[in-house]
């Protein structure tokens, strides 16, 4: 690799070739190049990246980087190649049951795929992964995006995938979540100590959901 972290190419009409691929960087602007055909910037730090003059692109190749839903380039029919998978994990931590993936939830219209995995899965020999995952509605719920677990795990990690790029999934580290303590049915006792999620008491539980019974975080059904 590398250790390329900047470039400037000044104003270049004639350029038809970018290749800066296995470097350090984590931005480029590639505004002044207008002729630019062919980017190879696989296996660099880039998050994000401007194509809005570089209308004669016809080879993109931006694997490997730090790229997520949000701000990869949508595919264009006049690319006749365009590399996008194996992005870094995303930058995600959890704050106490809750893991925070809203962001990723949806590409223009079309909703993300979040499945949870104990440990790393693996391909197996027809190229799909495979492991241990998550139930939801029985270990974790999820709300455009944001997870609730509804047990403490270690080691659990995120496969998004989003049909808008075929050829690619995003991940998120392996994670040590908290969870809510217990599951309980509608019948909670009204002298127990009883506020929502906000901190607002409540005299009763009135419907469905997650509340804070004597200190605890409870799921009630």
């Amino acid at each position: 690799m590398n250790q390329i972290s900047s470039v400037n190419f000044g104003s270049n009409s004639n350029l038809w070739l970018v290749n800066l691929a296995a470097n350090a960087l984590e931005s480029i602007d590639l505004s002044t190049l207008p002729g630019l055909e062919q980017v190879s910037l696989s296996n660099n730090y880039l998050s994000e990246i401007d194509l809005s003059a570089n209308n004669n692109i016809e080879v993109l190749q931006l694997d490997g980087n730090m790229f997520d839903f949000t701000t990869l380039p949508r595919p264009n029919s006049n690319w006749y190649v365009y590399s996008y998978s194996n992005q870094y994990p995303l930058l995600v931590e959890p704050v106490g049951d809750k893991v925070d993936l809203s962001s990723q939830a949806r590409v223009d219209d079309t909703e993300t795929q979040f499945v949870w995995y104990q440990g790393v899965p693996e391909y197996n020999e027809f190229g799909e992964l495979t492991g241990t995952t998550l139930v939801e509605g029985l270990d974790y719920t999820i709300d455009n995006g944001v997870t609730t677990f509804l047990h403490s795990f270690n080691d659990v990690m995120c496969i998004l995938t989003n049909s808008v790029f075929p050829n690619m999934f995003l991940y998120t580290p392996l994670l040590s979540t908290s969870g809510v303590d217990s599951i309980v049915d509608d019948n909670v006792q009204e002298n127990n100590t009883i506020f929502n999620l906000q901190g607002v008491p409540c005299n009763k539980v009135t419907e469905p959901g997650i509340y804070i019974i004597n200190g605890k975080k409870i799921l009630v059904k």
